[in-house]
């Protein structure tokens, strides 16, 4: 058999054990942590496969071939269709076929996987029925999706029982039965196939959570549970945040002899979170006092520099942010043919959201809809007079925060797409001939999108008109936020504000305000200049900064107690804490030489670091 499994049972919830008199001593009252180990969502993506949001996954409604998806208090749930082996639960996309879609947002292509150092998937699975199946894992190395970027693993036998199981499959080592591709090098897309043959057609399957980490955790992080009295033979559980043995409570080991006092598990096993400790035997289910706590890896983004923060031309150019706070900001003051061709209607802006349902069949009884939003502001010269062109050399981030109604279908028109042109002084006649932007694949639910304009990709590759971004001079913007199939309606679209951004920038010598969001409180930070995101090829120091704990006492984890005792530190103020943002750094940039440089920062607290890097640069000017 391949892989580590362990199950998890359903037995009586909080009964006592009132004779074994068992005592555990380790995990102790007052609990211990853990680090967590290298896992490749929480520490590339930022972001683990938790499932506890619908993007933790990609086209999990129909390209899944899985059906009624549902993603639950940090359980994702399906029913499979065919139960032949198409099912798959994609936990990381490379995009479309052949980047027929820009390569945008949490794909392989901008977080791909490092298989020389991520080679362990475990995850949480479970299955409605009692019989034996087989899964497999599928991956692919690029976005051409051929056979010889492809590898499909060896069968991966799930066991019988239904219920909660635990797999773990060593990517490196589990060979390939169809494709080219072993686990090695560049990886952009990791599918799930979960579980094929009899019993499986229609029936459940939910994912409680996936992890691709870099020790094998059957032999990383060891930790001995340890206790006092008891007889015969127990079962240890862990279950998170609770003390309840139930259906998902992990089995860590089965008919241990109590007499032992003692049993040293792998809790690498165990994704972040924090863990009680259950022994049952016949009696009932007797719990650790203290928690096993699997330390949870810090996050951070940073605000600024970012694809949002630079000056938005709307607002210092036109006068007015696209806010979505009046009728100026869409299909304002449009030419006739203009106007009959939005394909939109009942548009509204209420409380800074613009809202306005799809028209079918429109234009011209198409079958798929074609809604155009024209972004306004942009007649700003009088009758006659050619409006300025945007100057793309200097604005070069467009992002909008959208929300399109229903569930995500890209066969069926889930895309949007952007486009510019230039009119001349009557604002009718096109001096410049339109280009159209490639697939902006959607989401559901509010999303923030994020395009670079300068990216090769954007042109649509099928468009007569492949002039970039850089090579054009548009004094007109269009949004086109969907290509919906006319029978998917009725539908409506939402979108809060749209923003045509520049780099940031800082004259050297002046102070430059490093925005961020962090996840957590008492941990160290060390901020980078870098020219590139890759601190291995040179980066330079700006400043280290410790934040307190916003707690009045910090646990010392375990690994710095000497004999076991816990450790309690004041609360200790910093100066950079409060900001009327959020948290910032103002980076002085004196002697800093001018360029264009990431701000990048490495965040430990003590048990495990991470290194983030903006998703944008800043210039730094003479």
């Amino acid at each position: 058999m391949i892989g580590l499994v362990t199950l998890a049972v359903t037995s009586r919830a909080n009964a006592v054990d009132v004779t074994s008199n068992l005592i555990f001593i380790e995990p102790r009252s007052a609990g211990i942590v853990l680090p967590e180990i290298d896992e490749f969502a929480t520490m590339a993506l930022g972001d683990p496969w938790d499932m506890n949001q619908p993007t933790d996954l990609a086209f999990y409604r129909s390209d899944s071939r899985l059906t009624n998806s549902v993603f639950n208090n940090g359980v994702y749930s399906a029913q499979m269709t065919a139960g032949d082996g198409r099912e798959r639960i994609t936990l990381l996309t490379a995009g479309a076929p052949n980047n027929t879609a820009m390569r945008i947002g949490k794909i392989g292509y901008n977080y791909p996987i490092n298989a020389d150092h991520y080679r362990y998937l475990t995850y949480r699975i479970y299955k409605s029925h009692s019989n034996y199946n087989s899964g497999l894992v599928q991956w692919f190395a690029d976005d051409s999706y051929s056979s010889s970027v492809m590898g499909v693993s060896n069968g991966i036998l799930i066991p019988a029982q239904a219920g909660w199981h635990t797999i773990v499959v060593d990517l490196k080592t589990i060979g390939i039965q169809m494709g080219s591709k072993n686990w090695e090098g560049t990886i952009r897309e990791l599918i799930i196939k979960p579980f094929a043959g009899a019993g499986a057609a229609g029936a459940t399957v939910k994912l409680d959570w996936a992890r691709l980490t870099a020790e094998d955790p059957r032999t990383a992080r060891p930790y001995t549970v340890r206790w006092q009295g008891g007889s015969g033979t127990i079962s240890l559980y862990a279950s998170q945040s609770d003390k309840v043995l139930d259906s998902r409570a992990i089995l860590l080991a089965a008919n241990i002899n109590a007499a032992s006092q003692e049993y040293t598990f792998q809790t690498g096993i165990l994704p972040a979170g924090k863990y009680y400790i259950g022994a049952q035997s016949s009696n009932g289910v007797i719990w650790s006092h203290g928690p096993l706590i699997i330390n949870e890896v810090a996050t951070i983004s940073i605000d600024k520099p970012s694809k949002t923060s630079g000056a938005d031309y709307a607002e210092t150019v036109l006068g007015t942010p696209w806010e979505m706070k009046n009728v100026r900001a869409i299909n304002y003051g449009l030419a006739g043919w203009q106007q009959q061709s939005t394909c939109v209607t009942s548009e509204s802006f209420v409380n800074g959201i613009y809202t306005a349902h799809l028209i079918p069949f429109c234009p011209g009884g198409a079958s798929y809809v074609d809604p155009i939003l024209y972004l306004g502001h942009m007649e700003i010269t009088p009758p006659g007079h050619m409006d300025p062109p945007i100057d793309t050399s200097k604005y070069r981030y467009l992002s909008y925060r959208f929300h399109h109604s229903g569930e995500e279908n890209v066969g069926q028109g889930w895309v949007a797409r952007l486009g510019w042109w230039q009119v001349d002084g009557s604002g009718w006649n096109v001096t410049e001939v339109p280009v159209m932007s490639r697939d902006l694949m959607i989401l559901e639910g509010w999303n923030t999108y994020k395009v670079d304009l300068w990216a090769p990709d954007v042109v649509d590759e099928a468009h007569p008109i492949q002039r970039s971004w850089l090579a054009s001079a548009p004094n007109r913007l269009r949004f086109d936020p969907s290509e919906l199939n006319s029978n998917l309606l009725p539908a409506y679209i939402q979108l809060d504000w749209i923003k045509l951004t520049a780099i940031d920038e800082v004259k050297a010598g002046e102070p430059f305000p490093i925005l961020y969001n962090l996840g957590k409180s008492g941990v160290d930070l060390t901020f980078y200049y870098d020219t590139d995101t890759n601190p291995n090829n040179g980066r330079t120091l700006i400043s280290n900064v410790s934040m307190p704990n916003t707690t009045q006492t910090a646990l010392i984890p375990a690994a710095n107690l000497t004999g076991g005792h816990q450790i309690f530190l004041p609360l200790i103020q910093n100066k950079y804490f409060n900001c009327a943002n959020g948290e910032c750094f103002r980076w002085d940039t004196s002697g800093v030489p001018p360029g264009q440089y990431y701000i990048c920062v490495n965040v430990d607290d003590s048990l495990n670091s991470i290194y983030r890097c903006s998703e944008a640069p800043v210039i730094v000017r003479p």
